[in-house]
């Protein structure tokens, strides 16, 4: 009997420890460690640096591609339905890229109607007045051919020169690695369009090389050649392959998948450092032709978007282009129609919160711990807000994450990404099929706003939240006491203060008090504060009546960087920007900078 219990000890033993991090599977830069204490729901915890220096994501990161054949219809919908430009304004700002397969199919008539492949300076002035109204940027594919450079680069110049800044760049033809045999031949070809290009636009912004899938060898070549007479390299990736049998909800969300992609990003990333050149993935989506039913239309879209996203950000990509339409046929796409009536498919929801998460942010490192298919990111914004994002994918099991963000923060707030299942469908504008962002789905007007905003318990730097299975959330921390970016009222012709006549509220706009005590965000603010004015700071031991001139003047300097290593006696950097920013916080006439000590800041 003895014997027999010391068998199944040794069992249990050794069943404990396969169980450990050791022997789960993990993405990297994720990886995987802490076991079950259920079999329900799995703990991990996750670490984030906000103070480290990031990696900056674009305002207009997350954009869309369509099929050049479909700009009429598209931007006709537009004008014909609020709907559509309110879900494209939600999304803004943003690039809208035109091109695709049927780019290869086009002619030129600049005389000509919006009519499908015919493209005239119509469909052009139209591409370009809905980017407008949306606050988006176009890139424009043309068609290239052997023998078409100068008839095309025509639609080219008159797109640039009725552009403007709306106009980001021009691209091409289509994934010339698929479509035009040979490398040799492809570059033969651009050559003579860009030499056509350059007799008729000085400096014309030019995309390339316009290829697909996860080969970048066309693209390190094509860098290495003409790197220098492009602004822009494009590259196409889908990453789950074309639509076949293979395809399922359980590829598109496994770590094999994430690993592939951040392969592919890393190199192209690679090859843009080594050539200064910036990389927008230009036409990406899930599977190709179109998508998978069942699969790139479902809530596990919504869950490959977000995380896709967030990757293609920390890996450095410059922004991607979901490609898609209004086509009810293509399960990819994040907008369609149903009775002529555009709708938010499942990866518009993606989008939705990844805009909602990073608004002019930078992604931050984080270290997961986890057994489970779960992702976690980390994105400082420039309102000094901390957004944590985790993407559950398990399908089965909960996540009970305990989050360490490394500094102490006050307050914080979570939305959440749901739907009553992974398969879960959306089928019109008042049937989002049960996904919500934030407790709400995307109204029948296209509009949204969170209706559910979750308070999260703090214990210093630490929280912890659950994540069900197939679902994600953003966490968002912050003081507590309010914005920190106050809008800064200008003084005129300003007289001389002392710290007991200074107008804070005048000078400094709405800044809550208390604020934080430390590791505050630097405000900042413009002021109309002229070459001969001064920015004045004295230290609260000065006395009330005191000229603050002769403490401390800083000729319309930043004074973010002062040193306080003699008190009473800081020193500023020297700069000629006339914005100048406050680190601290505004207490009645004063301001706590840095080490605490109190100033008095003025004009003279």
């Amino acid at each position: 009997m003895v014997v027999l219990l010391l068998l199944l000890s040794i069992l249990l033993t050794l069943f404990y420890f396969h169980q450990q991090p050791g022997h789960q599977q993990a993405v990297r830069g994720h990886p995987a460690s802490t076991p079950a204490i259920s079999p329900s729901v799995e703990q991990a915890a996750v670490t984030v640096d906000p103070t480290s220096d990031g990696i900056p994501v674009a305002p207009d990161f997350g954009g869309l591609s369509f099929e050049v054949s479909d700009s009429c219809k598209i931007t006709n919908a537009a004008q014909q339905s609020p709907i559509l430009l309110k879900l494209y304004d939600n999304l803004s700002p943003m690039v809208m890229r035109w091109g695709g397969a049927s780019v290869n199919s086009t002619s030129w008539n600049p005389t000509g109607e919006c009519s499908g492949t015919q493209i005239s300076n119509t469909t052009i002035d139209q591409v370009l007045s809905l980017a407008k109204q949306v606050n988006s940027r176009v890139i424009w594919g043309i068609n290239l051919q052997p023998s078409g450079a100068n008839m095309f680069t025509d639609e080219a110049s008159y797109a640039i020169q009725s552009g403007g800044p709306t106009l980001l760049a021009i691209e091409y033809g289509n994934e010339p690695n698929i479509n035009d045999g040979s490398y040799s031949t492809f570059l033969s070809n651009w050559l003579a369009y860009d030499a056509a290009m350059k007799a008729k636009v000085s400096g014309a912004p030019i995309a390339g090389p316009v290829t697909c899938c996860a080969d970048n060898t066309w693209v390190a070549n094509f860098t290495r050649d003409e790197g220098s007479k492009i602004s822009l390299i494009t590259q196409h990736i889908y990453p789950a392959g074309v639509d076949d049998s293979s395809q399922s909800i359980a590829k598109l969300l496994s770590p094999s998948l994430v690993n592939s992609t951040i392969d592919s990003f890393d190199g192209l990333v690679s090859i843009g450092k080594a050539h200064n050149l910036p990389v927008e993935i230009g036409e990406t989506n899930s599977i190709a032709d179109g998508g998978t039913p069942g699969v790139s239309d479902t809530m596990a879209s919504a869950l490959w978007g977000l995380d896709y996203m967030l990757t293609a950000a920390e890996q450095g990509i410059t922004r991607i282009n979901f490609h898609g339409g209004l086509d009810a046929n293509d399960s990819y796409t994040p907008i369609s129609t149903y009775n002529n009536i555009p709708y938010a498919r499942p990866l518009y929801y993606a989008m939705l919160a990844f805009r909602y998460a990073v608004p002019n942010g930078k992604i931050v490192p984080v270290t997961l711990n986890s057994s489970l298919n779960l992702r976690a990111f980390g994105v400082v914004n420039t309102d000094g807000k901390l957004r944590v994002i985790l993407i559950n994918k398990d399908l089965s099991n909960s996540a009970r994450v305990h989050i360490d963000t490394t500094r102490t923060y006050t307050k914080a707030s979570a939305i959440r990404l749901t739907a009553p299942s992974v398969t879960a469908k959306a089928n019109s504008n008042t049937d989002s099929g049960g996904i919500m962002l934030g407790g709400r789905a995307v109204a029948a007007d296209g509009s949204w706003s969170p209706a559910i905003i979750e308070q999260v318990s703090l214990n210093g730097s630490i929280s912890s939240i659950t994540v069900p299975a197939a679902s994600a959330v953003v966490i968002t921390y912050e003081n507590g006491t309010g914005s920190l970016t106050p809008t800064f009222r200008p003084l005129v012709n300003p007289s001389k203060l002392t710290p007991s006549t200074i107008p804070a509220p005048t000078l400094f706009g709405s800044v809550p008090s208390p604020a934080c005590l430390g590791n505050c965000p630097t405000l900042q603010a413009s002021s109309s504060v002229g070459p001969s004015d001064t920015l004045t700071v004295a230290p609260s031991t000065a006395p009330t009546s005191a000229n603050i001139s002769n403490v401390l003047t800083l000729s319309t300097q930043p004074i973010s960087s002062t040193n306080h290593s003699a008190r009473g006696q800081p020193t500023a950097q020297p700069s000629k920007n006339p914005r100048f920013s406050l680190l601290g916080n505004h207490q009645k006439n004063c301001l706590d900078i840095g080490d605490h000590h109190r100033y008095y800041v003025g004009y003279k």
